[in-house]
């Protein structure tokens, strides 16, 4: 029996070993599988035709959100509303009409004249020729109208308080320096301004 000790000693060692060597393989070859279930496969170019294109996307792209216009302010009912420029038009000048030939002009001797001149050559009497030309003398006392050569009126009757005289005006006549017509029995300090003009030509 002892002499048997020594080979049952062994044999038992040897699957004692054998056990453990197993168990060595086996947990590393589970650590092997571990580790190749962990690395990423990747896709293999062998199976991908050369040629191949990626395809476009036939999806469309989503609208953009157009921001949504403000609300306009509402108007202030306190505030009188502004009403635009109004242009103003320029009024074209219109020329008088020309009275007709025999139409009477009046002039009117004012009362309180006396010696005194008629009227003045800033505000002369404007008749044409062709008008007639009369005359009225509210004053007090006489006057006699005297006309020159060159006066586009004869000379005149003597006047007194309340009467008229008529004139035709025969030829044009520009006021000057000095009244072609007067009062006959005071002078020329008397001067009656007359302006005469002619008709234009049609």
């Amino acid at each position: 029996m002892i002499r048997w000790l020594p080979v049952l000693l062994f044999l038992v060692g040897s699957s004692c070993y054998g056990t453990l060597e197993l168990g060595d393989e086996s947990y590393d070859e589970s650590a092997l599988v571990a580790s190749e279930s962990a690395t990423p496969t990747l896709p293999s170019t062998q199976d991908t035709p050369a040629d191949a294109q990626p395809q476009p996307s036939t999806s469309e792209p989503a609208p953009s959100a157009t921001p949504s216009p403000a609300p306009a302010a509402e108007p202030d009912p306190t505030e009188e509303p502004v009403e635009p420029p109004v242009e103003e038009e320029e009024e074209e000048e219109v020329e008088p009409a020309l009275p007709e030939p025999g139409s009477i002009v009046d002039f009117e001797i004012a009362q309180g004249t006396g010696t005194a001149a008629w009227n003045t050559a800033d505000d002369p009497v404007v008749v044409y020729v062709g008008q007639v030309l009369r005359v009225t003398n509210l004053d007090d006392r006489d006057h006699r109208m005297h006309a020159s050569s060159a006066a586009p009126v004869p000379h005149g009757g003597r006047l007194q308080p309340g009467q008229s005289e008529e004139y035709v005006v025969s030829s044009p006549l520009v006021v000057g320096d000095s009244a072609e017509l007067w009062d006959h029995d005071i002078g020329r300090s008397a001067s009656f301004w007359v302006e005469s003009r002619p008709y234009p030509e049609p």
